[in-house]
């Protein structure tokens, strides 16, 4: 998906990339027609890849996530700790 522009069909999750500017979304086959007729234009189709890579390594990355997957294995091992099923290592 990064950095290759598209067209798909309404969906919660392309619509969460739809509204971050990632691709685009036709909800007919008119919609497709004219998405596709854009698409076949070297320069909208290499402008939109480059915006496209832009906004997944900005937003979607696994780096964008760091604090988020710290914050729930925390929570995880906390929990783990909590019932008796995990010993923390003293450091």
């Amino acid at each position: 998906m990064a950095g290759i522009p598209f067209v798909a069909s309404r969906s919660p999750e392309y619509e969460l990339l739809a509204n971050a500017g990632v691709c685009r979304i036709a909800d007919s086959e008119k919609q497709w027609m004219s998405i596709l007729d854009e698409l076949l234009i070297y320069k909208m189709r290499e402008d939109e890849a480059q915006l496209n890579m832009e906004i997944v390594r900005n937003n979607f990355s696994i780096e964008s996530f760091v604090g988020e997957w710290e914050r729930t294995c925390a929570l995880i091992m906390d929990a783990l700790v909590g019932c008796g099923r995990y010993e923390r290592e003293s450091r």
